[in-house]
């Protein structure tokens, strides 16, 4: 295999992300089972970390299931964060299993009514990658050209119903690419929303029109729901500097391939 020319700092543009998040709930209560979120940190120094996003939700309506969600999101975004010294996916492995051992602990002080009930996807953006992972019934999709993918599938472990420490266990990471659409969406939308409507509406509406058409059959037909959508664009090539030397004709820059399109999604297992 022939080498690949090593980019240059200068070279590296990172891809846009466009997020949008939708949530829709009916009633006071619905909205403390479900936790739509997304954190960048405000530090400089792990700013550098990239963008945390998901969803969370726990089927269940008794008092006892009550915030474990916004509990989980926050137990998460303080240990994904709280090292900037760490490389992104050691700090992703740290917040999973941070996570994991939070649930544990919530069932060893006897609240189990949830076990078997929690559902949700979780994921980083770092630079134009992605690494994600899933439980219960979570799912994240992967609109791309003609193509669209459950690149989630297989990643929920089956025994987290009963042992609250595999919630969390295997992560996928894939290359993210201009024209990329992703869709993080939670079981019960999917039972409203089958996969073939849900594949020609992401390849073939813009971002608004998704978001609308997400939210209103939510809205329609679901005590509480939520989802992402997460579009990838181009960024904008910087401004070439000014020429300082009159008559001086700037260096042509070469033009180098685009790599991250020939990167499928690598499936990985990570023990907590």
């Amino acid at each position: 295999m022939k080498e690949r020319k090593r980019e240059k700092p200068n070279d590296f543009r990172e891809n846009v992300r466009i997020i949008s998040q939708i949530q829709a709930t009916r009633g006071h209560d619905a909205e403390h089972f479900i936790k739509i979120f997304r954190h960048e940190s405000d530090n400089v120094a792990s700013a550098r970390l990239g963008t945390l996003l998901g969803v969370f939700e726990i089927d269940d309506t008794n008092d006892d299931s009550k915030y474990i969600v916004n509990f989980l999101f926050s137990v998460a975004k303080n240990e994904y964060f709280c090292n900037p010294r760490r490389e992104a996916v050691e700090s992703f492995e740290a917040a999973l299993h941070k996570i994991n051992v939070a649930l544990a602990e919530i069932v060893k002080h006897g609240n189990i009514r949830w076990l078997g009930k929690f559902h949700g996807t979780i994921a980083i953006l770092e630079k134009n990658t992605i690494h994600l992972s899933a439980a219960g019934n979570g799912r994240v999709y992967l609109s791309r050209s003609n193509s669209f993918s459950h690149i989630s599938e297989g990643l929920a472990s089956p025994e987290a119903a009963d042992r609250p420490l595999k919630t969390f266990i295997e992560i996928s990471s894939g290359q993210l690419i201009p024209g990329d659409r992703l869709l993080f969406l939670l079981p019960k939308a999917i039972e409203i929303i089958s996969e073939p409507v849900l594949e020609r509406h992401a390849g073939q509406m813009d971002r608004e029109r998704l978001s609308q058409f997400l939210r209103t059959a939510m809205i329609n037909k679901l005590e509480r729901g939520g989802a992402i959508v997460v579009d990838i664009e181009e960024a904008l090539p910087q401004p070439e500097p000014a020429i300082r030397a009159a008559g001086k004709t700037p260096e042509k820059k070469s033009t180098l391939p685009n790599y991250f399109s020939e990167t499928a999604f690598e499936k990985q297992r990570k023990e907590s």
